[in-house]
């Protein structure tokens, strides 16, 4: 089967908008149906297969690919002939835990008569029965020439990520040695930051700020990340988990103790800071009283400090870190890295918690989940961010088809569920119903981060 043939070898390819698959919008000459829940999408894929057509499946990296599981198997079992095309990030990736990197091939294997790991779909044949093809896409540096901190330190930026319970003790070690360091959302340390949000971040590691980054926790979340694996500054990581979440690195599997007394031994050359000003940033937020960044600094005027707030992911999470400077006690799923689930996970949390938990979820998100809101606790408060939209890709210039852009909102939802609702159009709102509709003007919204 040549080029040509597996463009339009499918009837209908069912396209789950992500990151890591937009590259392969127009690569298909088939027709494309965008669905934004990869499970929903591979059930759907497997009704038509029913029918004797050609489908395929295609999604992005991470939990995505596994959310075809339950359908592939329905698949394999019942003789069907399906594929499913997932996009993967770079081989030197592999067994890193980087954003979004999973091993995409071993929890199929079972429900497949084909697996295939490619670089190219050009010379892929699909085989009848149920085929996976795993294409990696983009680059990664690799560790040809791997780099190690050396004993100065005088320009090393400790990037402090999520995923332990000490990172209160870690400010305070920390501060008292350097001005150089950073502390992500999730931390709940972020409040204290001196460098303020991750654009100063990015600024300052631009202007070759830094020669050197000491990783603490899990994989970071900062877009400082995907140009650490661009650019290839030396980097230690302190993860306990035993993963590098770069294709280089130095790494020290060390437990919470472990970590404190590493860092408390470091003799660190002092590097001084002026406090970020953020008059900018709040004038800018002030002239866009619609965008997201807005209701963000609203509901952290409106919550007490120590507040629990569940973010979901995608731009409101790094948002949150523009927008929201006040202590709180932060949550998310940040392991893989997808959208699935989010609502359901919240759920779990607040069940062990006596205080309010406020869950804060995009639009997308939440349609992944829409039946968890038949479980919503009586100490929640659903908060939905309501872009019209995936809107993320309009900040990286993606193809448009992938926004999944709509003109819904979930009155309606609230309603079939007996749960109290309320919508806002501007940041002036009330949090005392049990959803809280927050209508973002996306282009406000675009506007602001540009301008930021």
């Amino acid at each position: 089967m040549n080029k040509m043939h597996l463009k339009s070898y499918f009837d209908k390819v069912y396209f789950c908008a992500g990151a890591r698959n937009e590259s392969l919008v127009d690569y298909f000459e088939s027709p494309l149906e965008f669905i934004l829940d990869e499970r929903m999408a591979s059930f759907m894929a497997l009704g038509e297969s029913k029918m004797r057509k050609k489908i395929a499946i295609c999604t992005t990296s991470g939990t995505a690919a596994l959310e075809c599981i339950p359908a592939l198997c329905e698949a394999f079992y019942s003789g069907l002939d399906l594929t499913l095309i997932t996009a993967d990030r770079p081989r030197e990736l592999i067994d890193s835990a980087a954003p979004q990197t999973i091993d995409q091939l071993n929890p199929i294997s079972s429900f497949t008569h084909q697996q295939l790991s490619c670089e190219s779909l050009d010379e892929v044949k699909i085989v009848k029965g149920v085929n996976h093809i795993n294409i990696h896409l983009g680059s990664s540096l690799g560790d040809k020439d791997d780099k190690y901190i050396d004993n100065s330190l005088s320009k090393t930026l400790f990037l402090f990520s999520h995923g332990l319970d000490n990172f209160s003790e870690l400010y305070d070690l920390i501060h008292k040695k350097t001005d150089y360091f950073y502390f992500e959302v999730l931390s709940g340390q972020s409040h204290k930051n001196i460098i303020k949000n991750e654009r100063e971040l990015l600024r300052l590691y631009k202007r070759g700020s830094f020669d050197s980054v000491i990783r603490v926790g899990h994989t970071p979340l900062s877009k400082l990340w995907r140009l650490l694996d661009e650019t290839h500054l030396p980097v230690l990581h302190l993860d306990p988990r035993g993963f590098r979440g770069l294709s280089y690195g130095e790494l020290k599997t060390l437990d919470e103790t472990g970590i404190y007394k590493y860092l408390e031994s470091l003799q660190i050359t002092k590097n001084e800071l002026t406090q970020t000003d953020y008059t900018h940033t709040q004038n800018l937020i002030e002239k866009y009283p619609q965008s997201q960044f807005a209701f963000i600094r609203e509901l952290a005027n409106k919550l007490s400090e120590n507040s629990h707030l569940y973010l979901g992911n995608s731009s409101l999470i790094r948002d949150f870190e523009v927008a929201y400077h006040k202590q709180a006690n932060f949550y998310g799923n940040r392991g893989a890295n997808g959208i699935d689930g989010q609502l359901a996970s919240a759920i779990g949390i607040a069940k062990n918690l006596d205080e309010t938990l406020y869950i804060c979820l995009g639009d997308l998100t939440l349609e992944y989940d829409l039946s968890s809101l038949a479980y919503l606790p009586e100490n929640c408060r659903l908060i939905i961010f309501n872009n019209k939209g995936g809107r993320i890709f309009e900040r990286v210039k993606a193809n448009s088809k992938i926004i999944l852009a709509h003109k819904r909102n979930y009155q309606a939802h609230a309603s079939a569920y007996n749960l109290s609702y309320a919508h806002y159009e501007k940041a002036n709102l009330q949090i005392s119903t049990s959803v809280t509709e927050l209508l973002i003007d996306a282009q406000s919204t675009l506007n602001c981060f540009k301008e930021l």
